[in-house]
C-alpha cells in the first residue's frame, strides 16, 4: 500500500526491526485465516445477489465480494461529503494461473459531492488514483507491488528471481485466528519496474498481532483487527514506519504513516485522532511523528448503483498475468546493463531488446509515468512527415 506522503501513497523505505514489548498481546476469538480479513464484505439478499446495506448491520447473511462482482458501497475516510477524501475498497480478482489477488484501490475524491472512482493516471500533481497488489504466493500474504502516479508501477521484489511472493509482509498466512504477536524480516526491492537489475536488497521487518473487539475507527465502530507495523530501518530507532489495519468486515480498513525527521501533520491528526497518541509515538529511543492517516471504516452506497472494478479500475497486466515481452515496462539502463533514472546523463544508452527501424523517431520521457527518478519511462515514437 509510504515515505512519499503526498497524496498518500508512496510506499516508506525499507528495512527495521523493533522490540516485542511495544505491542499487546491477543485475546480469544472465532477461527478465521488472516485471508478472511483482506476483502470487504457485502449484505447477501437471499438470491445470490447483494444489498448496498453496511455489512456490519448484516452479521448473518454476510459474505465476501465475490471476483467479478460489483460493489455496492465504497468505503470512505469520512462522515460526510465535506469531510471524506478518499475512497479505499478492497475485492479480489483473478491471474492468468487461477491465484486470487486482492486489489487495494484508493481514489482521492476533490468534488463536494461523492462520486464513484475512476482510474487517472495523472501526475504526481493531479493524479487521483492508486492501489496496491495484496498475494498470497509463498508463506506470507504480502503486498506484491503498489501503483502511485509519483512513481508509477513498482513490484515488490523479493529477490534476484524476480518473485513477487513473501516481499513486503504482512502475516503468514497459515495463521489462524486468534494469534498472538509475531514478526520476522524479509529482502525487498521496488526499485525496478519488472525483473530487476539492480543487485542489492534492503531488509525489512514486519510485526503482526490479532486484536479481539480492541480497536475503535473513527466511525465509532470497534473491529475485530489484524494489525502489521513494517519498520524503514534496521532497528527500532529507524527513519520511519507504517502501520497497516485489516478487519473481517472491510478488508484493508486504517492505514497510517510515522516519521521521526519531520514534523507532526496536523491534517493527519485531525483525521485520525483516535489511538495516535497526539500525534507522537515513541519506539526505543526515537520519537516518531504521525504524518498521514486514513480510516475507511465508513461506508456509503456507490452514487450511480453497483460499481464494477473490472469495466473502471486498471491493474497492470504485471500484476496479474504474464511478461511475454522483454522490458515491457521500458526500464532504462545505462551501458553496463544497470537501471537509471530516464532524464539521467547516461541513461537510456538502451532499453534492450528494443529497436527502432527505417526513420522512425523515438525518445524517452519519465513525466508521463511519474516524476520519480525510479519511474518507468515511456517511449515515445512518432514518424517523420514525407
Amino acid at each position: 500500500m509510504r515515505a512519499k506522503i503526498t497524496p498518500n501513497w508512496a510506499w516508506a523505505a525499507i528495512c527495521g526491526a523493533v522490540m516485542a514489548s511495544l505491542l499487546v498481546f491477543s485475546r480469544p476469538a472465532h477461527a478465521d485465516t488472516i485471508q478472511d480479513y483482506l476483502v470487504q464484505e457485502v449484505c447477501d439478499d437471499g438470491a445470490g445477489g447483494h444489498t448496498a446495506a453496511d455489512p456490519i448491520t448484516c452479521p448473518t447473511a454476510a459474505r465476501k465480494i465475490r471476483i467479478g462482482e460489483a460493489l455496492p458501497y465504497h468505503k470512505w475516510d469520512g462522515t460526510s461529503s465535506t469531510t471524506a477524501q478518499q475512497i479505499s475498497d478492497s475485492y479480489p480478482i483473478r491471474d492468468l494461473l487461477g491465484r486470487t489477488r486482492v486489489v487495494q484501490m484508493e481514489y482521492f475524491d476533490s468534488q463536494t459531492s461523492f462520486v464513484n472512482p475512476y482510474f487517472d493516471a495523472s501526475s504526481a500533481a493531479t493524479g487521483k488514483s492508486g492501489y496496491d497488489l495484496i498475494i498470497a504466493d509463498g508463506s506470507y500474504v504480502s503486498v506484491g507491488g503498489t501503483y502511485d502516479p509519483g512513481r508509477g508501477w513498482q513490484p515488490f521484489w523479493s529477490n534476484s528471481s524476480c518473485s513477487l511472493a513473501d516481499s513486503w509482509l504482512l502475516a503468514p498466512k497459515s495463521l489462524s485466528l486468534p494469534f498472538s504477536q509475531g514478526s520476522t524480516t524479509s529482502s525487498l526491492t521496488n526499485l525496478a519496474p519488472q525483473c530487476p537489475t539492480v543487485s542489492t536488497f534492503a531488509t525489512g521487518y514486519t510485526v503482526w498481532n490479532f486484536y479481539s473487539g480492541y480497536y475503535q475507527y473513527e466511525s465509532g465502530k470497534t473491529l475485530d483487527t489484524i494489525k502489521s507495523w513494517h519498520f524503514s530501518c534496521t532497528d527500532v530507532n529507524s527513519v520511519s514506519f507504517e502501520v497497516f489495519y485489516f478487519t473481517k468486515q472491510y478488508g484493508k480498513t486504517r492505514w497510517e504513516a510515522w516519521d521521526s525527521t519531520k514534523r507532526l501533520n496536523s491534517a493527519a491528526l485531525t483525521r485520525c485522532p483516535t489511538g495516535t497518541y497526539g500525534g507522537s509515538e515513541v519506539f526505543g529511543s526515537t520519537i516518531y511523528y504521525l504524518q498521514d492517516c486514513h480510516d475507511w471504516s465508513n461506508v456509503f452506497a456507490s452514487p450511480a448503483g453497483d460499481w464494477d472494478p473490472g469495466a473502471n479500475w486498471h491493474v497492470d497486466p504485471l500484476y496479474y498475468a504474464f511478461n511475454l515481452l522483454q522490458n515491457t515496462h521500458m526500464q532504462c539502463t545505462d551501458f553496463s546493463g544497470q537501471a537509471k533514472d530516464c532524464n539521467a546523463g547516461g541513461a537510456c544508452q538502451t532499453i534492450a531488446p528494443w529497436n527502432r527501424l527505417g526513420t522512425l523517431n523515438w525518445g524517452y520521457d519519465a513525466a508521463l509515468q511519474g516524476s520519480n527518478s525510479t519511474a518507468n519511462c515511456a517511449l515515445q515514437i512518432s514518424y517523420p512527415n514525407p
